[in-house]
């Protein structure tokens, strides 16, 4: 079921726009930054999704371990 509920979430999602107001503006102003900006989010979202992973493996690990 819940399964079911997540699958409709991410299919009912709408397109986000920019964060803040400096960088939608920014985004506005010239088109091509758009893909920039893009890049730059899964860029920056690459070290935070390694450090979970990480602290994740951990966890799963020491649990294992018991």
């Amino acid at each position: 079921m819940s399964l079911r509920v997540s699958a409709l979430a991410l299919l009912a999602a709408l397109p986000a726009g920019a964060q803040c107001a400096m960088c939608k503006l920014a985004v506005a102003q010239d088109a091509s930054l758009g893909k920039s900006f893009n890049k730059a989010i899964l860029i920056l979202l690459v070290p935070s999704l390694v450090v979970f992973g990480g602290v994740f493996l951990l966890a799963i690990r020491s649990q294992k371990g018991k």
